[in-house]
């Protein structure tokens, strides 16, 4: 289990340090860094099998080693078409002077250091990548916060980290592969041609119990009977149905989504044993209802077989759930910060609900309005007014929030958030509230706009 990780140049995450627990679900806005630090996750892994499979001497000083070779057709869970897209702006090397004044280029490296257990055994490493070409990376082992270097803990071998996106369709017909070949189509988010065959793969174990857990699960969450999976030798084709009120053999192409993507998830964790399961999205496709339904099932399951779960989400369902029972870590631009300490269920859960919270952590500037027109009126004059700047600012750090024409709503929500939120700004924008407004909390502006009239004109007071 990884219980502690640092990032530093990969992609949006400058340098972050995310704190984890056995299960996490972590959410934000699109493009808010949540699948990054997945990928992230993902390459430390790679470095590891790498590391692990082309150890060299030991001995050796891991500054002067020049690193294990990982080329771009290894990296699976990571979509990029070179490597450099995996840097901060695209940007491997920087200009530096040397003690003589003379401008050299020097690499950045990416760093990931991480610590966790491994069987009981604690854990601590770190690695640093350097571009060679759009093609080729190295990774060797880097040093410490006190400079010493990371010396490769074999226990971490032990470690398996699996990627798993969200199923997309399915395709009528599926050839039967080997596990390696299941492995590298998840890997490239194609897991809607290999769900036969990590159906397969569960069924072939020699203990059933699992298979038994696993239809016993999707009867009880769609009413489907799932029948076993069959291979065709002369086909080499895999053949799987199920059941559903009277009807029989239906193939599994005729499933909705939410089915599917519950079957993906399920299968998945059962046949692949991972000792940290990174799911991107696993409530795709379901229904609300079901969505924390099933987020409860995976997060017990991951915890019976003392597996780690470390999600990306959208679902406010999946987030009401792990509130106060697992951890939740907001993310928002590649930067991470973990949000349910028990004081902020208590008041905030209570109050206002998880999402409003959720939504004030990452748009610490709260505009109060009567309301949307007046809102939409208020980014229509900045348009006007030739101001964009104005109106980008609102799309990617304010938070709306109406309130009709009552101040002292205003005035308890803010307080509320900003007791766990002390970075909070709030600005209310009134026409007449018929009395005056004390600006009396710390944060927050109330203005009131009135029209009072003039002989025939009107003044703006």
């Amino acid at each position: 289990m990884i219980s502690k990780i640092r990032i530093k140049n990969f992609k949006q995450i400058i340098d972050e340090t995310v704190e984890l627990s056995q299960s996490v679900v972590v959410a934000g806005p699109n493009n808010g860094g949540k699948t990054t630090l997945l990928q992230a996750i993902s390459l430390f892994a790679l470095a590891i099998r790498a590391w692990g499979e082309q150890r060299i001497d030991k001995k050796s000083k891991a500054s002067k080693r020049t690193g294990v070779a990982i080329n771009l057709e290894n990296v699976l869970n990571i979509p990029v078409s070179e490597f450099k897209e995996l840097w901060t702006d695209l940007t491997v090397r920087e200009k530096d002077v040397n003690p003589h004044g003379k401008t050299i280029a020097r690499n950045i490296r990416i760093e990931i250091h991480a610590e966790g257990y491994t069987n009981d055994q604690f854990w601590r490493i770190g690695f640093e990548f350097d571009y060679g070409r759009d093609t080729l990376i190295y990774a060797r082992l880097t040093n410490d916060e006190d400079g010493n270097p990371y010396i490769f803990p074999e226990i971490l071998l032990q470690e398996k980290i699996g990627y798993l996106p969200s199923v997309a369709g399915l395709k009528p017909v599926e050839d039967k592969l080997e596990v390696g070949s299941i492995l590298r189509n998840i890997g490239y988010g194609n897991t809607s041609d290999v769900l036969r065959n990590i159906c397969f793969l569960l069924y072939e174990k020699s203990d059933k119990s699992h298979w038994k857990e696993f239809t016993a699960t999707m009867e009880h969450l769609f009413k489907i009977e799932l029948n076993p999976p069959r291979f065709s030798p002369s086909t080499d084709l895999l053949k799987m149905t199920y059941n559903e009120r009277g009807k029989e053999n239906i193939d599994l192409s005729s499933l909705g989504s939410g089915s599917k993507q519950a079957i993906l998830l399920f299968a998945y964790i059962l046949a692949f044993p991972n000792t940290v399961n990174l799911l991107d999205e696993p409530d795709a496709h379901l229904e609300v209802i079901r969505q924390s339904n099933i987020y409860d099932r995976i997060s017990d399951l991951a915890k019976r077989n003392n597996a780690q779960l470390i999600i990306a989400s959208h679902s406010e369902s999946v987030l009401k759930r792990a509130f106060g029972k697992d951890l939740v870590i907001s993310s928002f631009f590649g930067k991470f910060e973990k949000v349910n300490h028990p004081p902020y269920i208590i008041s905030v859960l209570r109050d206002y609900g998880y999402e409003e919270f959720i939504i004030a952590k990452q748009r610490p500037y709260i505009f109060y309005f009567e309301g949307t027109t007046d809102y939409d009126f208020i980014k229509a004059f900045c348009k006007k007014l030739d101001k964009e700047f104005i109106n980008d600012f609102f799309e990617n750090n304010v938070y709306p929030y109406p309130v009709g024409n009552d101040a002292n709503r205003v005035k308890n929500h803010f307080s509320n958030l900003r007791k766990f939120i002390p970075e909070l700004k709030g600005f209310a924008l009134f026409d007449n509230l018929g009395k005056e407004i004390e600006n009396n909390q710390d944060g927050l502006l109330i203005v009131q706009c009135i029209l009072a009239p003039v002989s025939t004109e009107h003044k703006l007071v």
